[in-house]
């Protein structure tokens, strides 16, 4: 092939099907090491938002018995932000468990997030839109605390006080607990200790019971 007088080349169309290059794929020009001049592909950009529904729609990667299907079928399982921030920030430590049962609990069953955890891991994004991308019922629903857990999380805060705890107002862990509590539906975190001591009878899908 030759350079047009416009600096203009004409990809082969049997190149162009096999590495499926299309009118609007983006190219760059690439200088090797050896002083070659390649010419590749450009991965296009992927936002945070659609990285993270990437991990959702994927099929599950951990195997579920029968027992388990029919119980996620009724299920809704509320989100922790750790289990999100996880993917979006690639942990070192718990990216792969927090991506796996995101996949398997979003198979059978409705994900839930509340205001508190919107407002937690919209740190992990920079735009509002990004993380409109997967506030949609087949991803994540968003879904308001209901006044009986306010109430509840109001009433733990002095329980906690009366524990000598240094906090000033409400920990955002209170009310994600008492959201979950109220709605009789199972949390999915990794971050256990404050559930456990404040909501013993809550149902927590942890690293400790969820191998």
């Amino acid at each position: 092939m030759k350079i047009s007088t416009k600096g203009q080349v004409t990809i082969p169309i049997e190149i162009r099907n096999k590495f499926g290059l299309s009118s609007d794929t983006e190219i760059m020009f690439i200088v090797t090491a050896d002083n070659k001049l390649v010419l590749q592909k450009k991965d296009p950009v992927i936002s945070k938002g659609q990285k993270l529904i990437k991990h959702l729609t994927n099929k599950a990667s951990v195997k579920m018995s029968t027992d388990e299907i029919m119980n996620l079928v009724r299920w809704m399982i509320y989100v922790d932000s750790n289990i999100i921030l996880d993917i979006l920030t690639n942990d070192r430590l718990w990216y792969e468990w927090s991506a796996s049962r995101l996949k398997k609990y979003s198979n059978s069953g409705q994900l839930i997030i509340n205001e508190i955890i919107y407002a937690e891991i919209s740190i992990g994004f920079e735009k509002i839109e990004e993380l409109e991308e997967i506030i949609k019922d087949e991803f994540f629903k968003l879904e308001s605390i209901p006044k009986e857990a306010l109430f509840l999380a109001g009433k733990v805060f002095l329980k906690y006080k009366k524990q000598k705890g240094n906090k000033t107002s409400i920990l955002p862990d209170f009310f994600i607990g008492a959201h979950a509590l109220v709605k009789k539906s199972p949390l999915l975190t990794r971050d256990v200790k404050r559930y456990r001591t404040y909501y013993p009878t809550l149902d927590i899908i942890s690293p400790e019971n969820d191998k």
